[in-house]
């Protein structure tokens, strides 16, 4: 599923590979039906794979900063997760 989150933190937790470990009480994630272990696949359509070619486990941090610049850039961000299974 593929949420667009706007000028508002997207309130959550991110783990290594892009896995959400935790998600604040009334946050846009909580919000549009984000769930911890939901993995992020894409940000604004680009596959984490191809954003992160380096490694096959991109580090939480590394997909934190690829998520803010995308969201100053453009004032919003697209994110497709993958629930958790």
């Amino acid at each position: 599923y593929t949420v667009e989150f706007g000028h508002c933190t997207m309130g959550v937790e991110i783990g290594d590979e892009g896995i959400i470990r935790q998600i604040l009480t009334n946050s846009a994630a909580a919000n549009a039906g984000v769930l911890v272990g939901d993995r992020i696949i894409a940000i604004d359509g680009v596959p984490l794979s191809h954003a992160f070619a380096h490694t096959d486990k991109p580090k939480a941090r590394e997909v934190g900063a690829v998520l803010n610049r995308a969201k100053r850039q453009k004032g919003s961000v697209t994110v497709r997760f993958r629930p958790c299974a």
